[in-house]
């Protein structure tokens, strides 16, 4: 694989994992104790997030995908954490919000 599919295989994947965080109620702030303490996320995203560095920075697997540049990285992550703030901004507020009454 050539770096530039390399860096968007991985600006999609860690979108996606970061996607979870914005599985939250409308009306609950950005860090949400129901998806932050549930064990279930963390036992999904540590092994996913471990495996996905570990086969592009790892010697063995590296051979397969071939690592970004250090510059490259910090692009990745600002690009896949973009729909996690995105999603956070554009969140309305639910209709039957009961703290406003």
């Amino acid at each position: 694989m050539r770096v530039p599919a390399v860096c968007s295989a991985l600006v999609l994947t860690l979108a996606q994992l970061f996607h979870v965080f914005n599985m939250r109620d409308a009306s609950a702030d950005f860090p949400s104790e129901d998806v932050m303490r549930y064990p279930y996320v963390w036992l999904a995203l540590i092994p996913c997030a471990a495996l996905l560095v570990g086969s592009a920075f790892l010697p063995v697997l590296s051979i397969v995908l071939e690592p970004p540049q250090p510059s490259g990285c910090i692009g990745i992550l600002v690009l896949a954490l973009f729909p996690l703030l995105a999603g956070g901004a554009t969140r309305r507020p639910s209709t039957d919000d009961k703290r406003g009454s």
